[in-house]
């Protein structure tokens, strides 16, 4: 079997904070920084947005 390598972590930025390497069978991790994912949810409102967009409508 071959495999692409594609895999990859990404931090709330989008920037790659991991990738497994190409055609190797591999668990890939990640460190998160708390802060810095609450500093980058604050930026970007989008997902808060798009959450209170797919919420039923009461009535």
């Amino acid at each position: 079997m071959t495999r692409a390598g594609t895999s990859a972590v990404y931090g709330p930025d989008g920037g790659t904070l991991s990738r497994a390497p190409a055609g190797r069978d591999i668990t890939i991790l990640a460190d998160l920084d708390p802060e810095n994912l609450a500093r980058v949810r604050g930026r970007l409102r989008m997902l808060a947005e798009c959450r209170a967009s797919t919420r039923p409508v009461p009535g």
